[in-house]
């Protein structure tokens, strides 16, 4: 018998089980620094080979379980407003019937940005790297690079599909740091996939994009993202892995 965390127990019980998975939590024993300091190193080796990874985000409400359900329509949408912003177009005016009229599903988008997921430190690296991500929300499920596409899109273009359509149903939105999490991780996702690691010169932008983001221990800082550089790099990076309390004073 273990012990599981109730996200967990939730997750495994709307997971198919007759798939292998692999669980961090319970992959790895969190209590043991040195298994910890050996397994950190091959994180990234198991999310960049996975052949799917699944982020769980609970159990929906009425509401996001509504936006779940209709998300390739608003997806489909979204894209028909851009494409009509880019042509010269003023969607605002001309493609009334684009915009999201149900607050319900306004809601229920917001309800899954504001999840804690967005705001860990770990899960970035995880996401940039996985081939096939896909958000499960209960028993519904949708990719994740089209929700990046969706949020990111509909909130940095020229013209804001998201923002207008949230300012037309007179939803205000608590803070953009969700925002700005799914265009951090779209940008690296994309530069991953082109060139297979991130260069050392984009370290800085990396380190400064992250720096808001939740971490178990301040030493996770160092390691939650090692995996997203060049083999070279972290050959010079893995042996300094050190989680024993004398290591973590050091860091």
């Amino acid at each position: 018998d273990l012990a599981v965390t109730p996200t967990v127990f939730e997750m495994l019980q709307n997971l198919n089980p007759s798939r292998p998975c692999w669980v961090d939590s319970i992959c790895i024993n969190q209590q043991d620094t040195e298994e910890k300091a050996i397994q950190i190193p091959l994180m990234h080796r198991i999310y960049s080979r996975a052949a799917l990874v699944v982020i769980w985000m609970g159990m929906p409400t009425m509401q996001s379980e509504k936006f779940m359900a209709e998300f390739p329509n608003l997806l489909e949408n979204e894209r028909r407003w851009n494409a009509m912003a880019t042509q010269g177009c003023q969607p605002w005016v001309d493609a009334q019937d684009l915009i999201i009229t149900d607050k319900d599903i306004l809601h229920g988008m917001l309800h899954i940005l504001e999840s804690e997921w967005f705001q860990r430190l770990w899960t970035f690296q995880e996401c940039v790297l996985a081939k096939q991500p896909i958000i499960l929300h209960g028993r519904l499920w949708i990719k994740f690079h089209e929700f990046l596409i969706f949020t990111a899109d509909g909130s940095f273009n020229r013209e804001p599909y998201l923002m207008y359509t949230l300012s037309r149903a007179g939803i205000w939105l608590g803070s953009p740091r969700a925002l700005k999490a799914c265009e951090a991780l779209r940008i690296y996702r994309e530069h991953f996939e082109q060139h297979r690691e991130v260069s050392c010169y984009w370290i800085p932008h990396l380190l400064y994009r992250l720096r808001g983001r939740n971490a178990t221990e301040p030493v996770d800082r160092a390691w939650a993202i090692t995996g997203l550089f060049s083999r070279a790099l972290r050959s010079r990076l893995d042996p300094l892995v050190d989680y024993s309390d004398s290591g973590r004073l050091e860091y």
